[in-house]
């Protein structure tokens, strides 16, 4: 009677736990949306949510991704989407407004961005590094910082060098006085080659009015397909150097930059992203720089271009593809 009476009590007390657990509410959703500014930011961004989803502690993530064109009024209008859909935190990569804009944008949601500007002089978009205030931090990608590093890397690279080729979409690259003057450093002369809209960089790579340059600085466009360009630098028998390892990972001779290491600037955001998630406010997290910048080599295109290393730049080499 006794085991019965146990028997019935267990039977029960299992019941009503299968019924608790069936009444049990899923995982609330967490939903994080990243905003971008070129098709390139875009598809990478895709690295972040595997950063994310690495390091996040929540049951059921959702990111969702809006791809913008390059002005402020699509900017906000991709951001109001994001925030329809119920996003929590944004991540903001290559967008096309004003780093003093930002502010604004990050309220009155939680905001990561990739700064390509100091947002404390640039607009006094944050308090302060260490501690930025309001509704947004992230990490500073400092470009302008690199160019006395990637002048003297374009040294150490190329001994012989004389004229470095500034190839852009659009207008020509507009050289600042302190750009010069660090090329100048190194005697090299910055030359600028446009490509004018609607056009490729074959047509001026591998054009006779082609200026003459020893080696060529590639600011890569949404316009453009790297393996694309890759493929005319290779026609042209022309060494190039750009700033995101993909660059050289689709054929192109080196790149150096906070961009090759784009992979640990992801990493940095979604580790600030999974902070705010779990209930820092974003203006108490400081923001970051992301690591050194890092050289990386196609072995496979040194090798059809006969390129051969100084013991300077083998020094320097974080990355070798072959």
């Amino acid at each position: 009677m006794v085991a019965t009476r146990r028997r019935g009590l267990l039977l029960a007390g299992g019941t009503l736990l299968l019924a608790r657990i069936a009444r049990a509410e899923p995982a609330k959703v967490r939903r994080v949306g990243v905003l971008t500014g070129t098709p390139e930011s875009f598809f990478l961004a895709g690295r972040f949510e595997q950063s994310l989803r690495k390091v996040s502690s929540a049951e059921n993530l959702q990111v969702l991704y809006r791809y913008h064109t390059v002005d402020e009024a699509s900017t906000l209008r991709a951001r109001a989407e994001l925030l329809k859909e119920g996003a929590e935190v944004l991540v903001l990569v290559g967008l096309g407004v004003s780093e003093d804009r930002l502010a604004s944008i990050a309220e009155p949601v939680a905001c990561v961005a990739l700064f390509f500007d100091d947002p404390v002089t640039e607009g006094r978009t944050v308090m302060s590094l260490a501690r930025p205030g309001g509704n947004l931090t992230g990490v500073m990608a400092q470009v302008g910082r690199e160019f006395p590093k990637f002048m003297e890397t374009v040294r150490a690279a190329f001994p012989k060098l004389k004229r470095l080729g500034l190839l852009s979409a659009g207008e020509p690259v507009n050289v600042s006085d302190e750009e010069r003057d660090a090329a100048a450093r190194f005697a090299i002369e910055l030359v600028p080659m446009h490509v004018a809209p609607g056009r490729h960089p074959r047509d001026v790579l591998v054009s006779p009015a082609r200026p003459q340059v020893d080696a060529t600085w590639v600011a890569l466009s949404p316009e453009w397909s790297i393996p694309e360009v890759t493929a005319a630098l290779s026609d042209a028998r022309m060494p190039a150097i750009s700033d995101v390892l993909e660059f050289v990972e689709d054929g192109g001779l080196m790149a150096f930059g906070t961009g090759v290491a784009r992979q640990e600037v992801f990493a940095q955001l979604a580790r600030q992203v999974d902070r705010i998630l779990r209930g820092t406010r974003p203006g108490d997290i400081p923001i970051e720089f992301p690591a050194s910048p890092g050289l990386a080599i196609n072995l496979r295109t040194a090798r059809r271009l006969g390129y051969v290393m100084p013991p300077a730049i083998q020094m320097k080499v974080s990355r070798l593809i072959d």
